[in-house]
């Protein structure tokens, strides 16, 4: 049975900063004796000049039919069988004898990569029943990261600078306007400095990875779990804001702690499921039912509850007629349709590779790629949400105009409107008295926005002192007038305030 491995390898002249020479090394750490071992090296696009086998997938000399049918020489048996060695002298094809253990300690095989390509290394004993150990070392221009993750280095790299670029912007506009903030906001700047720390540990990883030869153990379950981490607490952040947590709801309650406890679940079934993926290497039957099952199950609700939430709070707006958290909120809901889309194509184009995943036609092209679809692209469209979540929330000098105290822009209309029919004698057709009902009451419930017409379930007329008490309760007193100056706010409701006195 053949023993093969592959891996992709850059030549020197396509690596900027190259600074070794991109070699495989094969050295053997213990073998029976005596033993003979064929040893090929090939690019897989070189792979039809490699006559194949029945039995095995190259076929070996002196086995079967291959010197009798001309296929090779008798001074060739024991290698593998190449059809034509002069056109393709990239292929490493040579047979080891090896008696003794002073053989094994000095066999050193070399091969220098001219060309950038998926390579493949094939170790083959004479007889099954004797054993060996080989060891395959690949070194690529840049270190000992394989080539199809060597695009993830300067990847993750890129990303902690941006992270952190976008962590000093983020800092500064809320130092500026610390005291407007937001509850939500603050939530936004413990996601960055956590998606800080998870993009650092990534790009060490594999650092370290290319420095060594060998993964971290310790680094690998640190970057398990701190994704684990940014995926559920990004959901729990994109959940919150749907249901309309500090911007249309002071608190929500009881919804908080089912929230959180999603998440959580989210998290633990994510470091499963990435533990499962480090353990096992093919994951089936049962094995999916246990890691995979789980964590789908708890992204699907995290997606339905955040597009319900959503859509629950956008019609509350509706009704409020708050236009600028309305509009914030439909981007809010572009943004989320956009991601449903990426992720789609996303699974489509994983789903053609995962078909072609073992054509020699599709790896010797798609090996070099093969980044962009399990992380280049996931982080980059992650990079492009989160970024568009971070400007509709940013800390602005008007941040009041998010936050619970908004007053709807149509109140103003309205309240001005109401003053002119009473100053027309109208009084009497416009308000309606509510015996026994809190001052604090709404103006879209004291004056009826509709229709202008006399509110059907009310009998006696409000006095003026009605009028008066429900203007210095709902706008005079108002937050949302926060974020006018001192003098602009006393200016404006005495104005209001004067209006309601001609009535006297």
């Amino acid at each position: 049975m053949l023993n093969i491995d592959t891996i992709g390898m850059y030549d020197f002249a396509s690596i900027p900063s190259a600074t070794f020479k991109p070699q495989i090394t094969i050295t053997l750490e213990e073998a029976s004796y005596p033993i003979n071992l064929a040893i090929l090296i090939y690019n897989i696009v070189d792979s039809n000049a490699l006559h194949p086998s029945s039995e095995d997938l190259f076929s070996i000399c002196g086995q079967g039919l291959t010197i009798s049918e001309g296929l090779c020489s008798e001074s060739d048996i024991g290698k593998f069988v190449v059809k034509n060695m002069t056109l393709n002298s990239a292929i490493e094809n040579r047979l080891y004898t090896l008696n003794d253990s002073s053989s094994l300690k000095t066999f050193k095989l070399t091969y220098d990569v001219t060309e950038t390509g998926f390579y493949c290394t094939i170790v083959y004993p004479e007889s099954d029943i004797l054993s060996f150990l080989a060891k395959v070392e690949y070194k690529n221009p840049y270190g000992y990261l394989p080539g199809s993750e060597y695009p993830k280095l300067p990847l993750y790299g890129f990303l902690s600078l941006v992270y952190v670029c976008i962590g000093f912007v983020w800092m500064g506009a809320s130092f500026l306007y610390w005291k407007d903030l937001l509850p939500i906001q603050n939530y936004l700047s413990g996601v960055i400095f956590f998606l800080m720390l998870e993009q650092a540990f990534n790009y060490g990883y594999y650092e370290n990875y290319n420095r060594w030869g060998q993964p971290s153990n310790f680094l690998m379950i640190v970057v398990a779990v701190l994704n684990a981490g940014r995926n559920s607490i990004s959901f729990f952040i994109l959940l919150i804001v749907s249901l309309g947590y500090g911007v249309v709801r002071p608190t929500l309650g009881g919804l908080m702690k089912k929230c959180a406890a999603l998440a959580v679940s989210h998290f633990i079934f994510g470091i499963l499921y990435s533990a499962g993926s480090m353990i096992v290497e093919d994951l089936n039957g049962v094995l999916v039912m246990l890691f995979v099952m789980p964590l789908s199950l708890t992204m699907t609700m995290f997606y339905y509850w955040t597009l319900t939430g959503l859509d629950e709070t956008m019609n509350r707006l509706k009704q409020k007629r708050q236009g600028v958290k309305m509009k914030m909120y439909k981007t809010l809901w572009q943004i989320l349709v956009f991601s449903i889309f990426s992720l789609f194509l996303s699974f489509m184009l994983n789903s053609v590779n995962f078909h072609f995943r073992s054509s020699t036609q599709w790896v010797p092209y798609y090996w070099k790629y093969r980044w962009v679809l399990l992380d280049g692209w996931l982080n980059v469209l992650y990079l492009c949400i989160f970024g568009g979540i971070l400007i509709l929330w940013r800390p602005t000098e008007n941040n009041q105009r998010y936050g619970l105290d908004e007053l709807a822009q149509d109140d103003f209309d309205e309240f001005d409107n109401e003053l002119g029919s009473i100053t027309k004698g109208n009084l009497g057709q416009n308000i309606s008295h509510r015996n026994g009902r809190n001052t604090n009451t709404d103006s879209s419930e004291l004056f009826n926005i509709d229709s202008g017409e006399e509110n059907s379930d009310s009998e006696v007329e409000d006095t003026d002192e009605d009028v008066l008490n429900w203007a210095e309760t709902n706008i005079k007193n108002r937050n949302s007038f926060n974020d006018w100056d001192d003098s602009k706010s006393r200016s404006s409701s005495e104005s209001r305030h004067n209006k309601i006195e001609k009535l006297h």
